[in-house]
């Protein structure tokens, strides 16, 4: 990672071209249902909640969002099972 002023290598690639498409059709189904969207983030950091409440209109159906890096955190917060973070961490299908 170059923190000197350089680009960091999380952003280096650019978001699919119909993201943005995508986040506006979800965001307006959402607002149409009457629903609102709550998310917890770890390896995206924010990513996600940045992208969705870019969408104009978003604050009809985006409620919040998290983001929840370390184990401890998630185990706190969201009550993720210590055992399943020591044994598989964060990225788990369990």
């Amino acid at each position: 990672m170059d923190v000197g002023g350089g680009m960091i290598e999380t952003f280096a690639a650019p978001l699919p071209s119909d993201i943005h498409h995508l986040a506006g059709v979800l965001m307006r189904e959402l607002s149409e249902r009457g629903l609102l969207l709550s998310l917890a983030e770890s390896c995206t950091g924010g990513l996600l909640a940045a992208v969705l409440t870019d969408v104009e209109g978003s604050a009809h159906a985006f409620d919040r969002g998290f983001v929840v890096y370390t184990d401890a955190a998630k185990h706190r917060l969201f009550d993720a099972p210590t055992l399943v973070l020591e044994e598989d961490g964060a990225v788990s299908a369990r």
